[in-house]
């Protein structure tokens, strides 16, 4: 169980031009405790435990503080939380998993050890909804430690890989609730497809992409496929040039740029035209 809200789910007010005020620090201090679990698992020896109950293993991250290995923290990150991100990404997904009926679908490109899909489901499970998880990753040790992060938190995963075809069909058949595809997301000699489902359950809650530098020329080629899933979209960016283009590039297109962070680098958009859909 999370922590109930004190008065509801946070919403962000839009100035009404295609810009939304950036979320305060009041915000998302209340959207993050919206996703706070009450009982937090062991930690083991090897593991970190946050304010949300995930488990991560410290051994697995070269860049993460040792330090932390066998700790437990209920501390909010924000700013940041030291070691993996920053709040608006926390944000982010707070804002994916209260907006989410019934079911909540993430898709994180780049994944690496796959922190938001585990993270989601793991909520999303507390919460009593459905959770669909696909972490697009192309490092194959990354990809076993996304593997092995949903199995420390008590999530079925599958690692897919061959060609694109191949990954598709297997997504198609696939009964788990995560699946960990070797591969990279890109726009060249390959294509992006989904599974042959149904409208309403195409829609992805979160898109998360960090893609190292590439990430307006991966999202601006496949603009029309994500305005037409996603309802939120949580971008990592590596240069002003990149934040620029996104910025520029999307907000034409009629998304809105609920936050944004500079210390790392980081755009937070949600879809209006998807956003009548999803629960206030």
């Amino acid at each position: 169980m999370t922590a109930p809200s004190p008065s509801g789910p946070v919403t962000i007010p839009s100035l009404g031009n295609g810009v939304s005020k950036p979320i305060s620090e009041e915000d998302t201090r209340h959207l993050l405790e919206s996703v706070r679990a009450i009982a937090l698992p062991d930690c083991g020896a090897d593991c970190f435990v946050d304010w949300m109950g995930i488990r991560t293993r410290i051994s697995m991250l070269p860049w993460a503080p040792i330090e932390l290995a066998g700790t437990t923290s209920t501390a909010l990150p924000i700013p940041d939380d030291a070691y993996r991100s920053e709040a608006s990404e926390y944000a982010a997904l707070a804002l994916a998993t209260n907006r989410a009926v019934d079911t909540l679908c993430i898709v994180e490109v780049g994944a690496g050890w796959a922190p938001w899909v585990v993270a989601g489901l793991v909520v999303a499970g507390r919460e009593g909804l459905r959770g669909r998880g696909i972490a697009i990753e192309a490092h194959l040790e990354h990809a076993k430690w996304a593997i092995t992060h949903a199995y420390d938190n008590g999530i079925e995963a599958e690692l897919m890989t061959g060609t694109p075809t191949q990954i598709i069909d297997a997504l198609r058949v696939s009964a788990t609730e995560m699946q960990v595809i070797h591969a990279a997301g890109w726009i060249e000699k390959t294509y992006m497809s989904f599974p042959d489902v149904a409208a309403e359950d195409m829609r992805i809650d979160l898109l998360h992409v960090d893609v190292q530098g590439v990430e307006f020329e991966l999202t601006s080629r496949v603009a029309d496929s994500i305005q037409s899933h996603a309802v939120t979209m949580a971008i990592g960016t590596h240069s002003r040039l990149a934040e620029g283009q996104l910025q520029q590039f999307f907000l034409e297109r009629g998304s809105t740029l609920a936050g944004f962070t500079v210390q790392d680098g980081l755009q937070l958009y949600e879809n209006p035209f998807l956003l009548h859909h999803v629960k206030n």
